[in-house]
């Protein structure tokens, strides 16, 4: 089974999965809901990374329902009709070509995942603002990888949608060494954010403010 971590720290659990299984094997390993969902999809490759997600999620709760909000972001289920309370159980998910991350927290949380090989070097001016990148971590050659990262992660726990990458999400300051990277939407409170990585993927999560 390709769970390749499970992190669990302060009421938050990190499941790892990388995507190595045919689909059909990936159907095993869920539940006939996990089945029905998938089978949405019409392209094979958002099938599979739908069972992934789907087939980690089982190692920790092999019998929660999922729901999904307006904004189409998972969410958990008490049963098959209403949605947990907010001060039980949250859940973000993420994937690339490869692997998926879940991560499940007491408080809201999010996650992004990324490869480490991708190339951002035409883009990165869309994303990064003059002021992060005279940042000391901005000379580090993961720096692109791990903001643009780190950005999605909180757009994710925004859950908001219009957030401009360069407007209202900013990285105040990083430690890639110590895989720690800090920044804020639209000028908040501080939002502290773990940096993984992972057999060639950035893993960036938070569950709650620094």
């Amino acid at each position: 089974m390709p769970l390749i971590l499970r992190r669990e720290e302060q009421g938050t659990t990190l499941l790892l999965w990388t995507v190595s299984e045919s689909e059909e094997e990936l159907r095993v390993l869920v539940n006939e809901e996990d089945r029905t969902s998938a089978s949405r999809f019409s392209l094979p490759r958002r099938r599979i990374e739908h069972l992934a997600w789907r087939a980690a999620l089982r190692v920790a709760l092999p019998d929660t329902k999922v729901g999904y909000t307006e904004a189409g972001a998972p969410v958990l289920m008490s049963d098959g009709l209403h949605i947990l309370m907010s001060d039980e159980l949250h859940i973000s998910v993420a994937h690339t070509a490869g692997l998926v991350a879940v991560l499940l927290s007491k408080r809201p949380c999010a996650v992004d995942v990324e490869c480490e090989t991708r190339d951002f070097g035409a883009v990165h001016t869309r994303f990064i603002s003059a002021a992060e990148s005279e940042l000391p971590d901005a000379v580090h050659p993961d720096f692109p990888a791990a903001v643009w990262c780190a950005k999605e992660t909180m757009y994710k726990l925004a859950r908001s949608a219009g957030l401009d990458f360069l407007r209202d999400l900013a990285i105040a300051s990083s430690d890639l060494s110590r895989g720690k990277i800090y920044g804020c939407i639209a000028d908040g409170a501080s939002i502290e954010m773990n940096v993984l990585s992972v057999e060639g993927y950035f893993v960036i999560y938070t569950h709650g403010n620094s």
